[in-house]
């Protein structure tokens, strides 16, 4: 076997790094979230269809409350409020877009659009809810993940998000940031005897205000009365191996794993009173089966410079291989010495048949 050229090292190094890059690529960007609401921003004409809201009409047509974009993993329902809202307390899609890259530089991939909870004054003396229906089916696996970006700006705001299991009996979950930033998760049994929580606070962490952080829960089936929900605050998106929680509970029974009479009712935003004026926005709420599902990634900029670069690799080996055979084809000019009965013998091609 004759050894390789230097050409031909050039291009199978240029191939693999530009597989690499494209592997690389597919694995940040593979997720498939059971329900997925990026709170797509339309303008005044939007696509619901496509998920879009209203937006930039001002209260109260662009309002949540009442909308139905076409979103996956929701029910065609609009959104709903118990709560009373007005010109200065309301929540609003906008055009902004919140966006989280861990220390690791791998970044969330993001749709635009966000959801803000606006608040203008602290005149408001009700806490604010709202919620959609979810339709993820039955029969949910033994583990579950909710993941969401969340901002708050001003002083003593507090923001929850609550899934609820719909059943013979009720069983809540809840995370979220509190009024003093300490992270937190809850949950909640209620039967014929009454309603039980379970409650982790984390008070050695503060949340840094006007920041966008990324909120992941995990919820694990394991048994009646042993079953266990984690929070995971601005985590490293490649893995959940990478990551430890910040709040952890481990008993109680408040989450159903395949049974076919439960499934997730909804999800529900909440914002407690503040004392202040402020603002939550909130984006990009995920909920899946695998920790890949709600935390799928951008591929970095150094990974497609892999694959340029390969990709470029092989360009240039190639080009090097036809400059060369161009050249060793071209005609040549006859050197062998004249022989005794006739004119010098031309050197044959390389490229002729039969050449070597």
């Amino acid at each position: 076997m004759k050894p390789f050229s230097r050409d031909d090292r050039l291009c199978r190094v240029s191939l693999l790094c530009a597989v690499a890059g494209l592997l690389l690529c597919a694995a940040a960007g593979h997720a498939a979230p059971v329900a997925y609401e990026p709170f797509l921003a339309g303008g005044a004409s939007p696509d619901t269809a496509a998920g879009e809201y209203m937006t930039g009409t001002g209260y109260t047509s662009d309002s949540l409350v009442g909308q139905a974009p076409t979103v996956s993993g929701f029910v065609s329902d609009p959104w709903a409020s118990p709560s009373s809202y007005a010109s200065y307390v309301y929540y609003r899609t906008e055009d902004g877009q919140l966006g989280y890259s861990d220390d690791n530089a791998w970044t969330l991939a993001t749709a635009p659009g966000q959801l803000n909870l606006f608040r203008s004054s602290s005149s408001s003396s009700a806490n604010k809810d709202i919620s959609r229906i979810l339709d993820i089916g039955t029969s949910l696996p033994e583990n579950l993940y909710m993941s969401m970006l969340v901002q708050l700006s001003g002083d003593d705001v507090s923001f929850m998000l609550r899934s609820a299991s719909a059943g013979y009996n009720m069983r809540r979950f809840e995370a979220g940031i509190d009024s003093d930033g300490h992270p937190f998760v809850t949950g909640s049994f209620t039967d014929s005897g009454g309603t039980t929580y379970y409650t982790d606070t984390n008070t050695a962490v503060t949340v840094s205000p006007d920041e966008a952080h990324l909120l992941v829960v995990k919820l694990t089936n394991d048994g009646s009365t042993s079953d266990q929900i984690d929070l995971f605050l601005d985590p490293y998106l490649e893995s959940e191996s990478l990551n430890s929680p910040v709040a952890t509970i481990d008993n109680g029974n408040f989450y159903v794993a395949g049974n076919p009479d439960w499934t997730l009712k909804d999800v529900l935003f909440r914002n407690v009173v503040p004392t202040t004026p402020g603002s939550i926005i909130m984006d990009e709420v995920r909920i899946g089966a695998q920790w890949a599902d709600v935390t799928p990634m951008v591929p970095e900029p150094s990974t497609f410079l892999l694959s340029a670069i390969g990709l470029a690799g092989v360009g240039l080996a190639g080009r090097r291989r036809r400059r060369l055979t161009s050249s060793r084809c071209s005609p040549r000019s006859p050197a062998a010495p004249a022989g005794a009965d006739g004119p010098p013998a031309a050197i044959p091609s390389p490229c002729a048949p039969g050449a070597s």
